[in-house]
This record gives structure tokens, C-alpha cells and sequence, in this order.
């Protein structure tokens, strides 16, 4: 296995992995195992996974950190596009603002009823456009402020 292939040492491949494990229902075991990964091995490899986008988030500026723009694009493309729509751009600034500072990105996305999944989905399809509309940006920023923080 290369380390583009390698789950543990490439966020893009955790990333499809990841988006893979969503939709794999009964093959689950074997997808898993394909990695040499079972349950338990999965859990840690996703919690540290969580643990390494959730500090990126934290340190972030203004703009999308470099690692999760790459999970974001990796899940994204293995997602493909699904009937179901993105978040709103409300309910994305809440989720992006209730993000920082969270010590577990699942559990506070989880707390406003929004998978992890939902929320990359979401990213993946406003962060283009928030960096070519800046009314849309100014509306979004405006939005972070009234948001809640994260626990």
C-alpha cells in the first residue's frame, strides 16, 4: 500500500475511506478489511482523523484550512453528487461556528442534528462561492457572528 493509499498517513484517502463507509451498508467488514482495518482500528483512525481537522479548523484565519479543503474535495468526489441538498448557508455558518474551538467535530455537529458528512458536503459546495461573492460572504460572516459557539 502506498501512502496515497494509506489511510492513516493521507487525508484524502481517509477521506474517501470515510464517504465509502457511509454508503457501504452490509460490506462494510470488507471495505474495512481491504484496509487492514477492522471496527476497532477504524474508530481510532477516525477519531484522530476528527482530532487533526478539528485543530486545523481551530487555527484557521479567515479562510478554509488546507487539510480540510483536501478531505473536503476527497469526500466530496468519492460522495459523488447525492439527490439530497446541501445545508443551507444558515445552517453551514452554525455548523462552521459551533466547530470552533469543539474538542469532537462529530459530537458538535451531532448536537445540531448534522453529520459530518452533511457538513463537508456543504462546505464543498459553499466555499467556492463564498470566495467569489462577497455579498454572499459578508451575509455568511454576518451569520458566524450570531451563531453559538461550539461546546
Amino acid at each position: 500500500m502506498t501512502p496515497s493509499e494509506d489511510p492513516a498517513v493521507d487525508v484524502a484517502c481517509y477521506a474517501r475511506l470515510r464517504a465509502r463507509l457511509a454508503a457501504a451498508g452490509h460490506g462494510r467488514a470488507a471495505l474495512l478489511a481491504a484496509y487492514g482495518l477492522d471496527e476497532e482500528g477504524w474508530d481510532r483512525l477516525d477519531d484522530r482523523w476528527q482530532s487533526l481537522l478539528s485543530e486545523a479548523l481551530d487555527e484557521a484565519g479567515d479562510g478554509v484550512p488546507a487539510l480540510v479543503q483536501r478531505f473536503a474535495e476527497a469526500f466530496a468526489e468519492a460522495q459523488g453528487e447525492s439527490a439530497e441538498p446541501p445545508l443551507s448557508l444558515e445552517q453551514f455558518a452554525r455548523c462552521t461556528k459551533a466547530l470552533q474551538g469543539a474538542r469532537d467535530a462529530k459530537q458538535a455537529l451531532s448536537k445540531r442534528g448534522v453529520t459530518f458528512a452533511a457538513y463537508m458536503k456543504a462546505n464543498h459546495h459553499w466555499a467556492p462561492k463564498l470566495a467569489r461573492d462577497r455579498a454572499l460572504t459578508a451575509r455568511f460572516q454576518q451569520l458566524m457572528v450570531c451563531a453559538p459557539r461550539g461546546d
